[in-house]
């Protein structure tokens, strides 16, 4: 499996960061005290005034194994081992100073897709991955920043539609419409699933004016995503605040 993407868009791989400014076994963040730390030390490199940033924006990667996960699926009809257990979380800090988390893997582990039953063999998979992994660590940043598991889910909307529009230009012929068909069935589960009254990944997608390219539209986050919540910054111009579609 050609795992590129993972590692350039979403910072996932075998290698990991080569200079983590923090590595902790991610199962060992399910922990109170262990979540607050990390992003306590997280938001004071991004120099945030609140517990908000640092929960948002781990809550934004942990989309990335949800979307990973969705690809390996789409692309090679496998079933990639993300789980918690096979993880360690890292960050790390950027040559233009930006501060991103990355998510090391034990090794490499799936398991093929059936011929027969793939769809159910997929939703399966996800109400495993959601119960078992991605719940419980949204749920622990959630507790571990004293805000609501909100801040973090809401934003998932406009993510999932945002790669589901690169997608187009990622893959092609049957493999785009599996990978089309695979997240209609994501957006099929109930929100129980996720712990939510409503399924996370139903959105439609809203845009505004593109203000650097005119006639072109950009598309609005599904929710404040607290970018504005660090000394000397200001909300970007996707907020929903800013388009006046939330309150501030």
């Amino acid at each position: 499996m050609d795992l590129t993407v993972a590692e350039t868009f979403f910072r996932i791989s075998t290698a990991g960061s080569e200079a983590p400014l923090y590595s902790k076994a991610a199962m060992e963040l399910l922990d109170r005290n262990q979540m607050a730390d990390l992003l306590t030390i997280y938001g004071a490199e991004e120099k945030a005034t609140g517990p908000e940033l640092a929960a948002s924006f781990f809550g934004i990667s942990i989309y990335g194994l949800v979307a990973v996960k969705h690809m390996v699926l789409s692309q090679y009809n496998r079933v990639l081992d993300l789980s918690l257990h096979h993880l360690t979380v890292q960050y790390e800090k950027t040559p233009d100073g930006r501060v991103q988390f990355v998510f090391k893997l034990g090794e490499v582990r799936w398991a093929e897709l059936p011929a027969v039953g793939r769809e159910e063999a997929i939703i399966e998979e996800w109400q495993k991955f959601f119960k078992e992994d991605i719940n419980p660590i949204i749920e622990a940043a959630a507790v571990a920043a004293g805000v609501k598991p909100d801040l973090i889910w809401n934003q998932y909307g406009s993510t999932g539609a945002f790669t589901m529009e690169y997608a187009d230009s990622m893959f092609e012929g049957q493999v785009l419409q599996r990978y089309r068909d695979d997240f209609m069935t994501l957006c099929s589960l109930h929100g129980s699933v996720f712990n939510r009254r409503k399924n996370p990944f139903q959105h439609t997608p809203r845009y505004g004016n593109n203000p650097y390219t005119p006639g072109q539209k950009i598309m609005i986050r599904s929710a404040w995503c607290m970018y504005d919540k660090r000394e000397g910054r200001s909300k970007c111009l996707y907020c929903p605040v800013m388009a006046g579609l939330e309150k501030g």
